[in-house]
């Protein structure tokens, strides 16, 4: 789940334990939130007729592409199941454009695959 634009009853949100706080920058806690509701067995809806608008700031996206990364794995430790680290591997190999992985492969993501491939055969 991608938390654009989402809604859901406050009584759902608590039952499966609101936001993790184990995020503390950029990335992830939207998807850990819709791990825990898919876990929950909830019913996901899409509906073509909402609207979302993200207001415009700067943003640097070297350290956005690290946070989202180190958070990555902090959501796959958390749970340790195939989907998560499913979503680790094809997440990594789609990550927004071929140019953002072939830049930042040999700074943090390549040291996360070498730990993270090392640790989990």
């Amino acid at each position: 789940m991608l938390s654009g634009n989402v809604s859901f009853l406050k009584e759902s949100f608590n039952a499966v334990g609101g936001f993790n706080e184990i995020y503390t920058s950029w990335g992830m806690e939207d998807v850990d939130l819709g791990y825990k509701f898919f876990k929950h067995k909830s019913r996901f809806v899409f509906s073509s007729k909402t609207k979302g608008v993200h207001y415009p700031h700067e943003r640097d996206n070297a350290v956005k592409f690290t946070s989202n990364t180190n958070n990555k794995y902090l959501f796959y430790e958390n749970y340790r199941t195939i989907e998560t680290k499913l979503y680790i591997i094809a997440n990594i190999l789609s990550f927004n454009t071929f140019l953002d992985v072939f830049i930042f492969t040999t700074n943090s993501l390549g040291r996360h695959l070498e730990i993270f491939f090392s640790k989990n055969p």
